[in-house]
């Protein structure tokens, strides 16, 4: 009984790290890349 419970706990931290994490990224990750790549070209032009 006690190892299902862990293995359930486990599963729903899975689901969690699978649907809840990545729907933040997907907001704040086009803000980032956009800083990111200007950040990339601006110190290749500076060299």
């Amino acid at each position: 009984m006690l190892e299902s419970a862990s293995i359930d706990g486990c599963s729903k931290m899975r689901i969690f790290w699978k649907i809840v994490l990545p729907n933040p990224m997907m907001f704040v990750f086009p803000f980032f890349q956009k800083y990111f790549v200007r950040g990339i070209t601006f110190g290749a032009v500076k060299r």
